[in-house]
């Protein structure tokens, strides 16, 4: 039998990386088509993969978007996850019969990639919360009870209460919720995540690490390679669920995935990410200094870093551990600091960071 799969932001950290661990090393035998901005980007998928056919388009192809999920047995929705207008479109497509279905029809599936800055408070470096949002055991928090101004938190909406493919109509929809990422992608595209690049970026530009505040701020983390398993297990379950009743908890308002494997102290980070700079002479200066909010922005240009690098937002990751088996066995306490730094210091670009370096032997710069 034919599966068909649909996939945005393919040519991306984390949606990469997933279309390389189902394509390549899980499910090479099915059809995949991803969605790209441009050619060029269409040329390197195809390089990359034998198994799948680039669809040149953007989340705001409404049309396109919902012609492709009509196709598709299982759609993978990995692009930008504030884009309130993209998965309804997916969902409508999903809920058109397919050709040839049968009746009663197949069982369609949507994972939809949010992430854990719709958990961050406005501890702004001061205080580290005690309050660990949990997807198993208090799921209905995370489903009813977030504020909808919580960043991502509209996105989130559109899927966990679909209004456009009834339940009668056999389409299923889960959430997974990644924290900070690190690790090396293995996609064509983006191949390293957005925090700490960007975090060591504004060190250079300010001439010496900071902390936002105090920097007492705890964040969730996993590494991209653990977290494409996690989706690769929930995938696995849309397989073996295309008839039927799905088993319960994996779906719909219970589909909701945290992600996190780990912990890391973001003013821990930011000094050993000073320190190792230093070593390295990024920065001629081994102390941080202690920013105001509104400090960080503007030296950011960029009005979310102090939410980014300064609020806590934790997260404990049972749902996948009980329903999935998923384990993440590479994660670490910190990310890999020694990795990113060392990347910097080489001059090397964000797409061609030496496979070599060691950066979750240790994890840690001393």
């Amino acid at each position: 039998m034919t599966i068909n799969i649909f996939i945005t932001g393919a040519s991306g950290y984390i949606g990469g990386t997933v279309l390389s661990t189902l394509a390549v090393e899980k499910h090479p035998e099915f059809n995949y088509r991803a969605l790209v901005r441009n050619q060029d980007v269409a040329d390197k998928i195809c390089k990359a993969y034998k198994n799948v056919t680039p669809v040149i388009g953007d989340l705001d192809r409404l049309e396109l978007l919902e012609e492709e999920a009509s196709k598709a047995d299982i759609v993978v929705n990995t692009a930008d996850v504030d884009h309130t207008i993209s998965p309804p479109a997916i969902l409508r497509g999903l809920s058109k019969p397919l050709p040839n279905d049968t009746t009663p029809p197949k069982n369609r599936f949507l994972i939809h990639t949010s992430g854990t800055s719709i958990l961050i408070d406005k501890s702004f470096g001061t205080y580290i919360t005690e309050h660990i949002y949990n997807d198993w055991q208090a799921v209905d928090e995370l489903v009813y009870k977030l504020p909808d101004d919580a960043w991502h938190r509209p996105a989130d909406k559109t899927v966990l209460f679909n209004e456009v493919a009834p339940r009668a109509q056999s389409v299923y929809e889960a959430i997974i919720c990644p924290p900070c990422i690190y690790g090396k992608g293995t996609g064509p595209g983006k191949v390293v995540s957005f925090q700490m690049p960007e975090l060591i970026k504004h060190f250079v530009k300010h001439g010496k690490g900071f902390t936002v505040n105090e920097g007492e701020t705890v964040w969730g983390n996993v590494h991209v390679l653990d977290l494409a398993e996690l989706y690769a297990a929930l995938f696995d379950k849309a397989l073996s669920s295309s008839s039927g009743t799905p088993e319960p908890g994996l779906w719909n308002q219970e589909g909701y995935f945290l992600a996190a494997t780990g912990e890391h102290h973001w003013g821990d980070v930011q000094r050993l990410t000073t320190h190792a700079m230093n070593q390295k002479g990024l920065l001629k200066i081994s102390e941080t200094d202690k920013l105001k909010p509104e400090e960080v922005s503007a030296i950011a240009g960029l009005v979310v870093a102090p939410l980014i690098w300064g609020c806590n937002s934790r997260g404990m990751a049972e749902r996948g551990p009980v329903k999935l088996g998923w384990r993440g066995g590479r994660g670490t306490r910190q990310p890999p600091i020694g990795w990113w730094v060392t990347g910097r210091a080489q001059g090397i670009g964000r797409r061609e960071i030496d496979e070599e370096i060691k950066f979750y032997e240790d994890g840690l710069v001393p």
